[in-house]
């Protein structure tokens, strides 16, 4: 079923990012998702986008340029984007990172595995919890 709105995936590693398409488009058109490999361009398409603002935002936290810490920080203290979840998927297990996240308010924290097959079946999970179960709230 084709989403009313985009996911937008915020990620500079080309082999996460097409596992995340793989694992992500049952049931989800590609085009539905929005990637980004760097921070500023996320800003910038996220504030200067003529399209409705993304229904969910799949973050990594090392991203070149602006990281992934900054963008959630700047999403979250944005009155026109605060509440788009945000899902943070990194390989850090740092419990700062994971504090700092959770303080600039991430929606989930998420350690990506490094399995194929178990990042795989994370992303399945991720997919079918936010965009199944989990109501979202209107985009704007």
């Amino acid at each position: 079923m084709p989403l009313q709105n985009k996911i937008l995936l915020i990620e500079d590693d080309d082999g996460d990012a097409e596992l995340f398409f793989h694992a992500m488009v049952n049931g989800i058109l590609a085009d539905d998702i929005v990637h980004k490999k760097d921070g500023e361009s996320a800003l910038v398409y996220l504030r200067d986008s003529n399209e409705p603002n993304p229904v969910v935002i799949f973050l990594d936290l090392n991203l070149p340029g602006i990281d992934g810490r900054e963008v959630l920080k700047r999403i979250k203290q944005d009155k026109e984007l605060k509440t788009i979840p945000v899902i943070v998927m990194t390989t850090s297990n740092n419990d700062v990172d994971i504090v700092d996240c959770y303080e600039s308010h991430a929606n989930c924290y998420v350690r990506k595995p490094v399995d194929f097959n178990r990042f795989v079946e994370a992303i399945k999970n991720l997919r079918s919890v936010w965009l199944s179960i989990v109501t979202l709230p209107p985009s704007s």
